[in-house]
């Protein structure tokens, strides 16, 4: 069992070794804080980790352990045996079984894997229901990150309840305010040419009912664009998908007509793509706007 247990560890490790030496993304450093310190990343954080250190994946699970928090979350005396339980319970609201927990608790302990090496591993190896609660909890994670929360104690409140149930993602987000209502920016593309666009999005807490503003203007590659507004309704879907249709002008423009948008969010709520149809348009891609 041991020799097997060796195996599969060190074919989990040895994989993905070669991206853990490239700077990573922000998923993988997301699933780090997931792992080591059981909360979201904070979005300043995140955005100094994965752009401004310069660092790969291994070096930041390296560095992690040199922060203040780390040392908090795991004193001097907290033994190997201890840790492992606890980023099995961080990752994926578990303990580990006996044997595994055994074995990575002789490899800690004769320094055969460093801490931030074994938590490296778990992650790759994660399958099955761990790997879906690992998911969810890296979506949460990212989507606070993106609203550009910083706020510790909300970054670790925010994951309480995550789990292998895709709605306690959205349940998360929407008790702690992450929601598709907001400010978005971009553009659009019809045979005016590309064109500035803010969407103002509103939907009330416990429906699905949405209402929007869809306001035009030049974008600077495409300057002669006019301004212009009108309203929009639709209908929010549990697929992350929202349907917006024109409603009613609120500064008219002439020659201008209202256009309907069929997009779909991404998992954390920072981005909304999709397409327009109608004779002349393509696309449409916002980004939300944070405070």
């Amino acid at each position: 069992m041991k020799k097997i247990l060796f195996i599969l560890a060190f074919s989990i490790l040895m994989v993905p070794l070669t991206a853990s030496e490239k700077i990573p993304t922000e998923e993988e450093v997301a699933k780090l804080y997931v792992a080591t310190f059981n909360r979201a990343p904070d979005s300043a954080g995140l955005a100094y980790w994965v752009n401004g250190s310069g660092l790969t994946l291994s070096k930041i699970a390296q560095s992690f352990f040199d922060q203040l928090e780390t040392q908090t979350l795991y004193p001097a005396a907290t033994s190997n045996r201890d840790f492992i339980e606890s980023v099995y319970s961080n990752l994926f609201n578990r303990k580990p079984d006996q044997s595994g927990w055994n074995y990575w608790e002789n490899e800690l302990n004769t320094g055969s894997f460093s801490k931030n090496r074994f938590i490296e591993a778990v992650i790759n190896g994660a399958q099955g229901d761990d790997r879906t609660i690992l998911v969810n909890k890296t979506t949460v994670g990212l989507a606070f990150s993106s609203a550009g929360l910083d706020d510790v104690v909300i970054a670790i409140s925010i994951m309480v309840g995550v789990s292998s149930d895709t709605n306690s993602v959205a349940v998360a987000l929407a008790e702690h305010g992450i929601t598709i209502a907001g400010t978005w920016k971009g553009t659009y593309t019809c045979s005016q040419g590309l064109t500035g666009l803010t969407l103002n999005i509103v939907k009330d807490i416990g429906s699905d009912d949405v209402t929007a503003v869809f306001s035009f203007y030049a974008d600077d590659s495409n300057p002669t664009v006019p301004s212009g507004s009108y309203s929009m309704i639709g209908v929010y879907q549990d697929d992350l998908v929202l349907n917006l249709e024109s409603l009613s002008w609120i500064n008219n423009v002439r020659g201008y007509n209202m256009v309907d948008l069929n997009g779909k969010f991404n998992a954390s709520f920072s981005k909304f793509t999709g397409n327009i149809p109608y004779t002349g348009c393509t696309t449409f891609s916002l980004s939300k706007v944070t405070e």
